[in-house]
């Protein structure tokens, strides 16, 4: 299975707009639903999704566990926080990708990151004529 970049992304953009430190993902197959004092989760995680996430967690990109509900958690690490920095605007993302498709389309994520930088640092000085 290949890393999917845009997996990736939506799952750290999904983690860091919760108001858990330790994001409640999703579950595995055999749990089709759970609540509990107020907190309802019906997300199960496909194949892809689970793996993405165990990528993360070998890159430092999330912290990860699992309950004894089948739950999915990660918290997400600074590494994890400054990569979603880079690759949060949709328009920075896109051309991103683009890049990456034009150059052969498969690059490590510090790679990726390291694009999705130099895209946003001439978008910056475009917009503010600073030179960074």
């Amino acid at each position: 299975m290949r890393r999917d970049l845009d997996v990736i992304r939506d799952l750290l953009l999904r983690a860091e707009a919760s108001e858990h430190p330790w994001y409640p993902i999703g579950h595995y197959e055999r749990v089709s639903h759970y609540e509990e004092d107020g907190f309802s989760l019906d997300t199960k995680l496909s194949p892809l999704e689970l793996y993405q996430i165990d990528k993360l967690k070998d890159a430092g990109f999330i912290l990860r566990k699992s309950d004894d509900h089948d739950f999915v958690y990660f918290e997400i690490t600074w590494v994890g926080h400054d990569y979603l920095d880079a690759i949060r605007d949709s328009g920075v993302w896109e051309e991103t990708k683009s890049k990456v498709e034009e150059a052969g389309g498969s690059f490590t994520l510090e790679l990726v990151k390291r694009i999705a930088f130099a895209i946003a640092k001439k978008k910056l000085e475009q917009h503010t004529g600073l030179e960074i």
